[in-house]
């Protein structure tokens, strides 16, 4: 007989509860979750049909390599290399493909408005959600979150710091310290902008700290102002010779132009006035009192830990080059002054806010955030310890190259390109946000609480709404200040004017719209007003489009009729909006009246975001369709998988192309093994009964005499750019009166003319140029060659050989007279070269070679052994960025082609550095501007 065994007790997995319990959804929760789908889906919808833009492909190409096992090496010309990372394990997901190229960012674009969810207490509940919505819909932010950038990577961190910092200072929990950290060197790793976000948050900080300070209860009141003066001198002594460091030049002390002295010592002076200011204000105001400000807590954190990254301004102080650490050589002059730079930098701000810390309790927490933000940024920039130069590169390279790169100004726009680009594709935020400023400075000038929303039970105290407001003003302004000063304009920079414009332009709307009784309004027929405002203001627009009484035809009268009974509907409908009003009060009144029009305009910026996202997205019609894939590029694509499926398997086609082509193709050729890329080097050999030739445009007549008439000749376009017809309105250097500008009579003459108004009104609301797509210029073309026979098999489409007969070539008339020579001498090796462009011999028989893909000049004696070589990668003397030529002078000095970085340089026969000139412009084709370049290609002597 078995003994009876009690029964155990049942203890709930959670699997058997319910996930709506864990949930608590609410409303506000089911919007929320409803917004970030909609974002999501907004982002990843057909995000695989655009074509790469050029530098899209090399992101594309270059996380591939890191998928593919081939590693990567972080190298700043490409920023930072999170996007990398995370597309590859992108790819590792999902497949190489553009749909998984494009899906981290298209996340990250998501995250950005959901995290808004976060500044709920200083935004209120509606504010945080109407910033959300503008953040999903805004043009800008759309569009490059389904576009593989590092901006919007920059931007989810960015926005991580700063919603991190503000939570600090509301809960003060260490935790969110430690958090920042990590946030603050993930930051790092994205893009350079990331200094610019730090340089804003730092500077703000210590204003809104100086301001507590001076407001505050000193106890020997007699330390006041010199602290003040202290402060305000130490840090004119040290941002001046870190503005000189911008524009010097590397490899000598920087010396200030107009004290004619070196200026680190003026740096190190302010650095010390700056101790002493701190010092003071310790003795003076009280270090008891000041302990456990939470502002100055997170203060300290974001300087001793960003401080060390600014070496790179005061190791060009010092005469290095903080792109040129070499350690394989570590006694180099380079190498030693970036190096003893940055360790006394890191050790002195490590041990600042480790001091700090350790007064606050809190050293555990100051080095567990140490640790991550060395630890992430070092994982990343040495791709998980593979490259042992990202250690350089990143820490201390990053910087040091974008500061050189703010001379060459690529893109050469002008300093007024963001205040044209913002109001065409940013209106609703920036007419919110400049709303937003004014009543916030307005609420100051009387000494009110700048948030006079009606707080809701997620708000913060009012102090910390009011430092919120005030950090998105401070934001804001130096955004446009920042970019507007920087030499490099591009059109994706837009993405980080609109995320702060968004967010404050949010809470205004909320403040407006719960500052209305809406109850009352219904009651009093102010909805009305509401529905009408718009209405009357499109037939009132309507009217002004009419010219009545221009004479008796048909289309004169049917204008005068249109324009008379336009005008009917304007009385009427006034007298019927004015009849409404009177039971409102004119502020009531007025404020519907604008909320109406804020309407009618927010469904045009809806429009326009539409319309670029999903309709206009291959085409340059949009300025911010810029240096992009035409929609050509997969449509020869899907070509060539169809001759290879048809002709020798999937993706098996052999065929060529060339360096004109390489990218965006480069990323699309992944599949094909059987590719041979020639470069510039197009030779009978290389081409010899190719399937299909793809060639640039400049190197077609290279390719013509070897491809007879075998094949049809196939022309598309391949990157394009927007018009830039505004480039006239400015010149390319200052003038003697020392204005910039040179256009006011031509642009005037634009206003004055009703056909340029017209082409004006055109582009702006429709995207309508005068010229055709077909024609469409600027733009980079190719030619695809296509063997006949093979055309043939493909094919029935009876048009492409009608389309190709004017591109058939005829036949080559040396063909039958080739003879093969076989080269007498052969310069250089396997692995010694890469893509040479051009050679040239000295009158002492030595040959010098223009090693372009290497970056450097190579010398060889008459027989072929290599006696010396000079130059690396970089912008400053004797570096080189792909040199197409190389000559000779009379002189026997050794001239070099600088291509891509628009400039000549002069060496001796033995490499040493003699001078160079030229930089970079472009003209447009406008002759007058002398000693200036667009990537020189040869050199010729006369």
């Amino acid at each position: 007989m078995t003994a009876h065994q009690p029964e155990r007790s049942h203890t709930p997995s959670i699997l058997d509860s319910p996930a709506v319990i864990y949930l608590r959804l609410n409303w506000e929760k089911i919007a929320w979750i409803a917004l970030a789908l909609v974002a999501f889906i907004l982002r990843v919808y057909d995000v695989g049909a655009r074509a790469m833009s050029h530098d899209e492909s090399l992101h594309t190409t270059y996380s591939y390599n890191l998928y593919n096992g081939a590693g990567f090496r972080h190298d700043p010309l490409m920023h930072g290399p999170l996007l990398f990372h995370l597309t590859a394990l992108s790819y590792f997901i999902f497949g190489p493909s553009d749909f998984s190229a494009r899906f981290p960012v298209a996340l990250l674009g998501t995250g950005v408005a959901a995290m808004m969810w976060w500044a709920r207490p200083w935004l209120g509940k509606l504010g945080a959600f109407l910033a959300a919505v503008m953040l999903t819909l805004s043009p800008s932010l759309l569009f490059h979150s389904r576009y593989i950038r590092h901006d919007l990577y920059a931007i989810f961190f960015a926005l991580a710091v700063i919603l991190l910092i503000f939570l600090y200072i509301q809960k003060g929990e260490k935790k969110l310290l430690v958090a920042m950290a990590a946030m603050l060197g993930l930051l790092y790793t994205t893009k350079e902008v990331a200094f610019i976000y730090v340089i804003i948050l730092i500077g703000y900080l210590v204003l809104a700290l100086l301001w507590r300070l001076l407001a505050g209860n000193w106890e020997a009141k007699g330390y006041k102002w010199p602290f003040l003066g202290l402060l305000i001198f130490g840090g004119l002594f040290l941002v001046y010779p870190m503005y000189e460091a911008i524009h010097a030049p590397v490899g000598q002390p920087v010396i200030s132009n107009s004290l004619g002295m070196p200026v680190w010592p003026m740096a190190a002076l302010g650095g010390g006035l700056i101790a002493a200011a701190f010092w003071m204000m310790f003795k003076g105001f009280g270090s008891d009192k000041i302990h456990g400000w939470r502002e100055l807590d997170v203060t300290v954190w974001v300087i001793t830990l960003s401080g060390p990254l600014f070496a790179a301004f005061f190791i060009k102080m010092f005469g290095g080059n903080p792109s040129s650490i070499d350690f394989n050589n570590p006694l180099a002059r380079d190498t030693l002054i970036a190096v003893g730079v940055f360790a006394a930098m890191w050790m002195i701000f490590t041990a600042l806010g480790a001091w700090w810390a350790s007064s606050q309790g809190d050293l555990s927490a100051y080095l567990g955030g140490l640790g991550l933000y060395y630890g992430l940024m070092l994982l990343f920039f040495t791709t998980f310890f593979t490259n042992g130069g990202g250690v350089a590169t990143g820490l201390v390279g990053a910087l040091g190259y974008w500061l050189s790169q703010q001379e060459v100004a690529r893109g050469g726009q002008p300093w007024f390109y963001y205040f044209m680009l913002i109001p065409l594709y940013e209106f609703i935020p920036m007419l919110l946000s400049g709303l937003a400023t004014i009543g916030i400075l307005v609420r100051i000038f009387r000494r009110q609480p700048l948030d006079a929303s009606i707080p809701d039970d997620a708000a913060a105290p009012q102090s910390v709404r009011d430092l919120w407001l005030l950090y998105l003003v401070w934001w804001i302004a130096l955004t446009w200040g920042a970019y507007t000063w920087a030499g490099e304009k591009m059109p994706w920079l837009t993405t980080h004017f609109a995320v702060p414009m968004a967010i404050l332009g949010g809470w205004w709307l909320a403040w407006k719209l719960k500052a209305i009784a809406w109850r009352a309004v219904w009651k009093q027929g102010g909805l009305w007003v509401l529905l009408g405002a718009p209405i009357w203001l499109m037939v009132f627009y309507g009217v002004l489009k009419q010219r009545p009484f221009q004479g008796k035809s048909l289309e004169a009268l049917s204008q005068t009729m249109a324009a008379l009974i336009g005008a009917i509907a304007l009385i009427g409908l006034g007298w019927f909006l004015i009849r409404k009003m009177r039971g409102l009060s004119w502020g009531l009144s007025g404020r519907l009246a604008l909320l109406s029009l804020l309407g009618l305009l927010s469904l045009f910026w809806v429009r326009t975001s539409f319309l670029l996202t999903y309709v206009h997205y291959n085409y340059p019609i949009e300025p911010l369709v810029y240096a992009h894939g035409a929609p050509d590029i997969k449509i020869v694509l899907n070509d060539m998988r169809e001759i290879s499926r048809r002709t020798v398997g999937e993706n098996a086609l052999a065929f060529v192309y060339d360096n004109e082509t390489t990218w965006p193709f480069e990323w699309y050729f992944r599949d094909f093994p059987n590719k041979k890329y020639v470069g510039a080097g197009i030779t009978r050999q290389a081409l010899k009964d190719a399937p299909v030739v793809l060639v640039g445009v400049e190197n077609e007549g290279k390719a013509k005499p070897f491809l007879g008439n075998k094949y049809y000749r196939i022309e598309y376009r391949q990157i394009w750019w927007p018009k830039e017809t505004y480039k006239q309105l400015v010149d390319g250097a200052p003038q003697p009166d020392g204005t910039v500008l040179k256009g006011l009579p031509l642009l005037w003459s634009w206003i004055k003319d009703p056909q340029a108004r017209k082409v004006f009104w055109d582009i702006v609301l429709y995207r309508k140029y005068q010229q055709p797509i077909a024609d469409w210029s600027p733009a980079d073309h190719f030619v695809m060659f296509i063997r006949k026979d093979i055309a043939a098999q493909v094919w029935d489409l009876t048009t492409l050989p009608a389309l190709a007969e004017e591109g058939v070539i005829s036949t080559d008339p040396f063909e039958d007279k080739y003879i093969d020579h076989p080269a007498v001498q052969i310069v250089g090796g396997l692995g010694q070269l890469a893509a040479p462009r051009n050679m040239t011999a000295a009158e002492d028989g030595r040959i010098y070679v223009a090693d372009t893909g290497n970056h450097r000049i190579i010398a060889f004696s008459p027989d072929g052994q290599m006696l010396t070589a000079w130059g690396s990668f970089g912008d400053q003397p004797g570096q080189f960025n792909e040199p197409w030529d190389v000559a000779v002078g009379p002189d026997g000095s050794v001239y070099v082609a600088d291509t891509w970085n628009h400039r000549i340089q002069k060496f001796s026969p033995e490499g040493d550095f003699i001078t160079m000139w030229g930089g970079f412009v472009s003209t447009d084709g406008q002759l007058g501007q002398m000693g200036v370049f667009w990537g020189p290609r040869a050199i010729a002597f006369t």
